[in-house]
């Protein structure tokens, strides 16, 4: 009778679907265990992989990396929907991987191709020839950031000056840092790309931050979940709201440009990111198949607004709230302050040489806070050997930055906030001791010297004039939320005037 009873359940059909399941799970194994040798990593499932892991598990998905980190070593891989993933988390073979130019592509931003009608263009997503020659243009500007033309330091002392006022008008409140530390980054970002300077209330400014946020926000939960094959092309409602968004902003960045346009004399000093752009147009006319043209430089300049306040306020918004922690680092850094540069005057970028705690504990907030848990993808162009494993072309790589600034196997007491590790037996700021905040290889942030300069320069007029204190009972160890980047959640602070500091308007900017 039970014989009778199976046999009515197990039909032909259902055998047959069986007999598919079976050979296309055994064909999955064969070939990504047997045909080629993947680096260790988790079990999956057939043909989804890890992408159930990636949706139900409790962990934020910086977490779940380094958990892997922990378990699978310093290289490790997942599949998703068929697409393979390497982590690297070993700082040796990061510079090792990260130098070769056929693990440096990037997966085409499907903003873009609606935005321009290509995919290839300025330099966060592109490849090949336009990555090469727009990244090497972009150094050019960002990384002589005391030589170019266009005087970083001094944007940022006025900025910086700005921030002091408001400073001195909240003191003995209690606010959130947000705002002003928005308009501030935002301001100095902006003048460098587009000479122009913002108030704190004006709407244009305002609506940026507020297009920025809400693109973080919405990149930030696909996560892992967008190095997916073939997601991008999906009509999603969240590809056509980063899309909207997106667009809004490059509008706002093409007004400006219009502008430039109406102006410019290729004779005349190049005074900021767009006109040295303009400058590079007209140079490069007649060229065959220069990538000088003004799709590619409405998106670099947006490569350089978006990506690099982004990741900067986060850091200014967590670092604020570590000194706010640790009064003790706060004392060390002020009296340091007062030895090197004094009372009267606003600390300069070369003081950093003489202010060696400052440099480190800049170093140290990075390291705490990670506001980049892992870098955007890098896309293999060639079959390759990582590590001794097969790594295929189209192989995502990326890289554990979390890891690498909290692993208890890498640093002694990682969730302790001691920027005195980042000193050497002399008292020296030793930059060889640094994670990889900024990542590494050809594809390392490009604005890591401006980010540097500002969060150095910024913290040190702050702590030179005010005290940071939180509320009793405020969390010391907060928590953040994952976005574009890993960013804390709302807190306020004050900033209270250091006996004998003199008044921020006393202080002279340059023009």
């Amino acid at each position: 009778m039970a014989v009778l009873e199976i046999s009515s359940i197990v039909t032909i059909p259902t055998l047959v679907a069986l007999f598919v399941v079976v050979v296309l799970y055994l064909i999955y194994r064969t070939n990504s265990r047997t045909a080629l040798r993947h680096p260790p990593g988790p079990s999956e499932l057939p043909f989804i992989g890890s992408i159930f892991t990636l949706l139900f598990t409790k962990l934020q998905q910086h977490e779940l990396l380094f958990k892997w980190s922990g378990e699978y070593g310093g290289i490790f891989s997942f599949t998703l929907a068929g697409g393979r993933v390497v982590v690297l988390s070993d700082k040796e073979l990061i510079q090792e991987t990260l130098q070769d130019p056929f693990v440096n592509d990037r997966i085409p931003f499907p903003a873009c191709i609606s935005i321009y009608g290509r995919e290839n263009t300025g330099i966060a997503f592109a490849s090949g020839a336009v990555w090469k020659e727009q990244q090497r243009f972009f150094l050019t500007v960002f990384r002589k950031v005391n030589t170019s033309v266009i005087r970083f330091e001094d944007i940022i002392q006025t900025q910086g000056q700005r921030l002091l006022n408001e400073l001195d008008r909240l003191e003995g409140q209690l606010f959130d840092p947000s705002n002003i530390v928005t308009v501030t980054i935002s301001n100095v970002i902006l003048k460098i790309v587009t000479g122009k300077t913002y108030e704190y209330a004006d709407p244009g400014l305002l609506r940026m931050a507020t297009c920025s946020d809400r693109l973080a926000d919405i990149i930030g939960p696909a996560g892992l979940l967008g190095m997916i094959p073939g997601l991008a092309s999906l009509p999603l409602p969240a590809k056509r709201q980063l899309t909207d968004l997106m667009r809004e902003m490059i509008d706002f960045i093409r007004d400006h440009v219009e502008e430039h346009k109406a102006n410019f004399n290729p004779d005349e000093p190049a005074t900021d990111f767009m006109s040295c752009y303009l400058k590079e147009i007209a140079n490069s006319s007649g060229i065959p198949d220069t990538t000088f043209d003004e799709t590619n430089m409405l998106q670099t300049c947006w490569d350089a607004m978006f990506p690099g306040y982004e990741t900067t306020i986060s850091a200014f918004r967590w670092a604020l709230h570590l000194l706010a922690s640790h009064p003790q680092v706060q004392s060390r850094i002020r009296q340091e302050i007062f030895d090197a540069v004094g009372r009267d005057r606003l600390p300069a970028y070369t003081d950093r040489h003489n202010m060696p705690y400052m440099e480190s504990t800049v170093v140290e907030c990075l390291r705490m806070r990670p506001v980049i848990p892992y870098v955007a993808p890098h896309i293999v162009s060639r079959d390759r050997k990582i590590a001794g494993y097969d790594v295929a072309v189209g192989t995502r790589v990326t890289v554990n930055l979390w890891f690498l600034a909290r692993s208890p196997t890498l640093w002694e007491d990682p969730d302790e906030f001691r920027p005195e590790r980042f000193l050497d037996e002399n008292g020296c700021y030793d930059r060889s001791r640094e994670p990889l905040s900024f990542s590494y290889g050809r594809r390392t942030c490009p604005g890591d010297q401006l980010a540097r300069m500002e969060l150095f320069l910024i913290l040190s007029y702050i702590l030179q004039r005010f005290t940071l204190t939180l509320p009793d009972g405020a969390p010391r160890n907060l928590e953040g939320s994952m976005g574009a980047t890993y960013k804390p959640y709302q807190y306020e602070l004050r900033a209270t005037k250091n006996h004998g500091a003199r008044s921020s308007a006393s202080n002279s900017v340059p023009e």
